[in-house]
């Protein structure tokens, strides 16, 4: 009955039975086009320390795909910015069917150096080229090209900072003798356009090998050597020899040690210099079910000659360290831990101001919970940090709180909410007899978010940060004392399968209150257009 049921609902003999709709093509390429007003008023150098930005048009982003078909290898192509503008490009293509690799990349980025009175932009071009190859299914190898001109015209009467630098790199890594190895060349090169500094060249070869000698046991070691050439100057040499193991004791206990040796050869410094610094440390892991203990301590000394070669010291340096991660109540996650590097053995200081340089005692400290739900996560962080210098009677204190949580109220609407809270102290004085606590800025910050799914095509999203910094400043340094509020607000809209439009207003303010001079007030509006093809 089921059979005559079936043939029943077949078409007759001569009719052409219903297709299928074809799925639409997939769309792997597409472009963000944008415009912006800007309002601005200010200190435009203060905005643009880090980019160019204030233009009228932009290429938000290009990106073409070629997918790998068996014939064709894959390949990409990023374009973020103009090539009259700040820009950022990348390639990659992906070939013999995974085994290689050829990517390369380009950006370049025009910025001014903070100051009261307008100067010349500075600029930043970064080059990047680099080719792996799977030799075989346990070998590869690498070459990477890396080039940059740096371009900062500082604020008068100071010199301007223009250098070039480039560097040729290549490798083989893989599985060699039972364990894994491999050796780098590396050759960098830097060029003083202003003839400050001379020219130099840094050459390094580096290598490692690793082997597991049982199934709870592993050892490696690396080693290198660096040559340093100067226009003018004598060679300098620094090798680094090390080892480590690990050392599985059970399921849930380990051990990691290593140790480090690195020789200087450095006869152009003037004054003392470290001749040979060695390091060793051992580490305990123990899991307790969800819950983890690590104790570690490592131990340091660096012997120091002057530059014609009589002994002065060898400064020692011990260092505690811990950490406690475990489940608490209600879902809550505890982590606490910190260091402790004291130096047990002193260094004297040949200089005018024959005080002791190194810090005596550094601490550090951290208690963090954090947990949540499928709709509440939060988290709360306090960091302690303490450098001690009794030579100089000079102490610097730290107390960080973080408190942050994301809310998700229903199906469409979500939000966040950040507050860190910095307090610096500082015992001592300076020079001139200042306070050194009136240096050491304070700082609240305040970052909250708010995204709205206001339908299926429709997204809004808003974000605000507010923040300051304050102390007593005495002698009026600029960016000391500073305030500033950010206001982002994006609307998306989905005008259909392969394109979109989005909308961004944006007010920020920056307020030095020591110099005004450098504050500024901007406002932008942006509508970018996206597009699929």
């Amino acid at each position: 009955m089921a059979s005559l049921a079936a043939w029943a609902q077949d078409p007759p003999a001569g009719e052409p039975k219903e297709q299928e709709p074809e799925a639409a093509p997939v769309k792997n390429n597409w472009v963000t086009f944008g415009t912006y007003s800007w309002d601005f008023s200010g200190n435009q150098g203060m905005f643009r320390r880090y980019a160019n930005g204030m233009g009228v048009y932009s290429l938000e982003e290009l990106r073409l795909f070629s997918p790998e078909n068996g014939s064709n290898p894959f390949a990409r192509f990023t374009l973020r910015g103009s090539l009259w503008d700040d820009t950022a490009s990348e390639a990659l293509m992906i070939f013999d069917r995974g085994r290689g690799s050829i990517r390369g990349s380009y950006s370049k980025f025009d910025f001014q150096e903070a100051s009261e009175f307008p100067n010349e932009a500075s600029n930043d071009r970064n080059y990047n080229a680099e080719v792996r190859y799977a030799i075989n299914p346990k070998v590869g190898a690498f070459w990477r090209y890396d080039a940059a001109d740096h371009n900062n015209y500082l604020e008068a009467p100071k010199d301007p900072y223009l250098y070039r630098t480039k560097s040729f790199s290549g490798g083989i890594s893989g599985q060699f003798l039972g364990g894994n190895g491999g050796v780098t060349w590396v050759d960098r090169r830097y060029y003083d356009r202003e003839g400050i500094q001379p020219d130099s060249t840094q050459r390094q070869f580096s290598a490692y090998y690793g082997i597991d000698l049982s199934s709870a046991f592993n050892f490696g070691g690396a080693y290198s050597d660096v040559k340093i050439s100067q226009r003018g100057g004598l060679d300098a040499r620094i090798k680094n020899w090390a080892l480590n193991a690990t050392w599985d004791l059970g399921p849930d206990t380990s051990i990691y040690a290593d140790t480090k040796r690195t020789d200087y050869d450095i006869p152009v410094t003037q004054n003392s210099y470290v001749q040979e610094m060695f390091q060793t440390s051992v580490r305990f892991v123990q899991h307790f079910g969800p819950a983890s203990l690590q104790l570690g301590y490592r131990h340091k000394e660096s012997e120091r000659i002057r530059a014609d070669h009589f002994y002065i010291d060898v400064p020692k340096w011990d260092t505690y360290e811990g950490r406690l991660t475990t489940p608490i109540f209600g879902g809550l996650r505890l982590t606490a831990g910190g260091t402790w590097e004291h130096l047990t053995d002193g260094a004297s200081m040949l200089t005018e101001d024959n005080r002791q340089l190194y810090w005596d005692d550094r601490v550090k400290a951290q208690l963090r919970i954090q947990g949540g739900n499928d709709r509440l996560a939060g988290y709360a962080a306090y960091n302690y940090r303490f450098d001690q210098n009794s030579g100089r009677d000079i102490e610097i204190l730290s107390h960080t709180l973080t408190l942050g949580a994301s809310y998700v109220f229903n199906e469409r609407a979500s939000g966040y909410l950040e507050y860190v809270n910095d307090t610096m102290q500082a015992r001592g004085l300076s020079e001139d007899g200042f306070s050194l606590d009136a240096f050491f800025p304070s700082s609240i910050s305040v970052a909250m978010g708010f995204d709205y799914l206001l339908n299926d095509r429709e997204t809004l999203s808003v974000g605000m940060s507010h923040y300051y910094t304050r102390n007593e400043n005495p002698i009026r340094i600029d960016g000391g004392n500073i305030k500033g509020t950010e206001f982002t607000a994006t609307y998306n809209r989905q005008l259909g399968p392969n394109s979109s439009l989005a909308i961004v207003f944006a007010p920020w303010r920056y307020s030095d209150r020591v110099n005004d001079q450098l504050s500024y007030r901007v406002t932008v509006l942006g509508i970018n257009y996206t597009v699929k093809f």
